[in-house]
């Protein structure tokens, strides 16, 4: 169901195989439809910039789990991080972590931000900075 409250535009990115008939009830709710290409269950997220940006967008929040964070990285759209951390401790062997994907092996091969600044809001801390 789209948010009528809101007055901004509700656009979703599909692959290909995406099911017509769900896209076209969307479109009826006001939701744009962007069919863009990709694996055969993924959208490709470089494509998905390419197409916003001939849309005017200026700028993107990805807001996603692990695997959409890693995905984000590895295409290379992403040029600010905004990584909130909560003073809480979750452990376990299958316990997500912020950036899922394959990984690294070496802490040489970590990516580093850059102007990095750090604010607390109540017991939680935010950590920004820029990859470029």
């Amino acid at each position: 169901m789209v948010n009528r409250a809101s007055t901004a535009p509700t656009i979703l990115a599909v692959s290909e195989r995406a099911p017509r008939a769900r896209l076209e009830s969307l479109e009826r709710e006001g939701v744009q439809v962007l069919v863009v290409p990709g694996s055969p269950r993924r959208v490709s997220l470089l494509r998905l910039m390419e197409a916003l940006g001939k849309m005017d967008f200026l700028s993107v929040m990805i807001e996603g789990g692990a695997e959409i964070n890693a995905s984000a990285l590895q295409e290379g759209v992403v040029d600010k991080v905004l990584l909130f951390l909560a003073p809480i401790l979750i452990g376990g062997k299958s316990t997500p972590t912020a950036v899922g994907g394959e990984g690294i092996e070496t802490l040489r091969q970590s990516t580093r931000l850059r102007n990095v600044r750090i604010e607390r809001f109540g017991e939680d801390v935010l950590i920004e900075g820029y990859l470029r």
